[in-house]
């Protein structure tokens, strides 16, 4: 794997991964007629923090594993 590929596998890995985590600990807001207005506190940096651990997580695997050769038959 050349550096290109690398950061496109991380970009990609940390893009899956927030959008995973978006919707897990989101306080939302309730007025009285029970309507939805809003979300209280969306907790963005925890998330961040996940989708980078993983992200990082998951290129080091794809970089072990195509260093391994495993995908020499599939990628060419």
């Amino acid at each position: 794997m050349n550096l290109a590929s690398i950061i496109v596998v991380a970009v990609l890995m940390s893009c899956f991964f927030f959008f995973i985590a978006l919707p897990f600990g989101v306080e939302r807001e309730e007025h009285d007629q029970g309507d939805f207005s809003g979300i209280r506190k969306p907790r963005l940096w925890p998330k961040v923090g996940f989708a980078l651990l993983m992200s990082a997580i998951t290129t080091l695997a794809f970089y072990l594993a195509d260093a391994a050769g495993y995908f020499d038959g599939i990628l060419g």
